[in-house]
């Protein structure tokens, strides 16, 4: 889709924007998607390091937003992402 693209071109810019950039309420735009249930979205930010354990203002996760979201398919993205951190420390 355009807006995938859009976003895509912005992440790979050598002066990229800060994929982990918090809104007025602390979230970030992988929980943005999250909330959306837009797992292509997700997909594209986990895949250019969104940081799956950052949380918002209220203590909220990505993970959370999806769980939210009711997408099983982006739960099990997210906790893939979680669980592969987990054992590469």
């Amino acid at each position: 889709s355009g807006r995938l693209d859009l976003v895509e071109g912005l992440l790979s810019r050598e002066d990229g924007m800060n994929i982990n950039v918090q809104g007025a309420k602390g979230q970030t735009p992988l929980m943005q998607a999250a909330m959306m249930g837009d797992i292509a979205m997700a997909r594209l930010l986990i895949s250019y390091g969104a940081d799956v354990y950052e949380q918002d203002f209220e203590g909220w996760t990505a993970l959370g937003y999806a769980v939210r979201s009711g997408n099983q398919e982006l739960v099990a993205l997210i906790k893939s992402k979680m669980e592969a951190l987990r054992i590469q420390r």
